[in-house]
């Protein structure tokens, strides 16, 4: 059994981060770090500020491959169990912070890394926002459950991956980056606008 990582309290860099605005759909806090912080949303170094009765920084979701982990900082569950230690999470596990925070833990892709939270719990992010995507290869937007980004009125299957740093996107049938018409795909921008037959959407840099 490969180990789990190990606690640490050091303060994390600079979230790298960005917002993917989905038009008729929503706006999506898209975490690009191996490490997610989670805590109240004050000073830096937190990735996902949540206004509730919670710590600065509460917990850690580290990307490690294929697995993701939840390295509790202060008091933590999985589904219902206290966690002592980081514990693997898996598709569909609940994850509770504090007293009543919850967030909702999805894995809907079976051939992408990356993995979607949602707030269970009547409370907000700051900055409000409709998801958090932890982002590792590759992004699915469309239709289908298995999609990171549901598009109910989308009829085509969008993929935005990354290599080397470079975010790219790609899709059946012609689209428009940026003002240009494009074969099915190209490199986007921390700017760039994406328009297709029925779906369009705008990335933008976090603060």
């Amino acid at each position: 059994m490969k180990p789990l990582v190990q606690p640490h309290f050091e303060a994390s860099i600079e979230p790298a981060r960005f917002w993917l605005w989905v038009d008729g759909v929503g706006g999506f806090l898209v975490c690009e770090g191996a490490e997610c912080t989670i805590g109240q949303p004050v000073g830096a170094g937190v990735d996902v500020g949540i206004l509730a009765d919670i710590s600065s920084r509460h917990a850690v979701i580290h990307r490690r491959q294929d697995d993701y982990v939840l390295e509790p900082l202060r008091p933590a569950a999985i589904d219902g169990r206290t966690l002592a230690g980081p514990a693997l999470l898996a598709d569909r596990s609940t994850i509770q912070l504090g007293e009543s925070v919850q967030l909702a833990f999805r894995r809907p892709h079976p051939y992408s890394n990356s993995a979607c939270l949602a707030l269970a719990s009547q409370h907000r992010t700051s900055p409000l926002c409709d998801g958090v995507l932890l982002a590792g290869d590759s992004l699915v937007l469309g239709p289908g459950q298995r999609a990171h980004v549901q598009c109910p009125a989308g009829s085509v299957e969008i993929v935005l991956y990354r290599q080397h740093g470079q975010w790219f996107c790609r899709a059946d049938g012609p689209l428009e980056i940026d003002g240009r018409p494009t074969a099915g795909g190209g490199p986007l921008g921390r700017a760039s606008r994406v328009v297709g037959p029925d779906f369009s959407f705008t990335l933008e840099e976090a603060g």
